[in-house]
């Protein structure tokens, strides 16, 4: 149960969420698995401090809720094909913020000489990678490398209403 505050919260978080966070603490919420395996609804108004793992096709709405690293966890949201067709994922809703490295993360978890041993031809590797990603009002911000990494063969990827900010690296 969230705290009252909390519940005041997310109402005034709908006006203006920045002027919303000094006002009261997020609660704070925790998956029983972060290697989520269908679709996936978060908490509205927590905060989750964990990693998150997508490895076939799901939504993932965090209905507002935060993923938040505190600086120690080293990747907010990771999508990996593990080297299998992967296509068809919709995260909404989200902030990732303070990973030690990427707030988001999508790729094929190869380096890219085995990828290339494994796969000379290269529509293979294409076919191998993420594909056909969506996201859609999601936050990255303040994590300590780059906010969002689409690594090599990924591709169509959409981005709606995202905001990338203050991470010191490209994305």
């Amino acid at each position: 149960e969230l705290p009252i505050c909390c519940g005041v919260c997310v109402l005034v978080r709908i006006i203006s969420l920045l002027w919303c966070l000094p006002l009261c603490a997020q609660a704070s919420c925790e998956l029983s698995d972060a290697r989520l395996v269908g679709d996936t609804t978060l908490e509205a108004g927590c905060v989750y401090h964990q990693s998150l793992r997508i490895e076939r096709p799901l939504t993932l709405d965090c209905q507002g809720a935060v993923v938040d690293g505190e600086d120690r966890l080293a990747r907010g949201l990771v999508i990996d094909s593990r080297g299998e067709p992967l296509s068809g994922i919709l995260v909404r809703n989200c902030t990732f913020r303070r990973f030690v490295k990427h707030g988001i993360l999508v790729h094929w978890g190869l380096p890219n000489e085995v990828k290339i041993a494994r796969y000379p031809d290269r529509a293979k590797r294409w076919q191998r990678a993420p594909q056909n990603i969506r996201f859609v009002d999601v936050r990255v911000e303040r994590n300590g490398e780059v906010g969002i990494v689409l690594d090599d063969y990924v591709q169509n990827v959409t981005m709606e209403r995202v905001s990338v900010r203050d991470n010191p690296g490209w994305g």
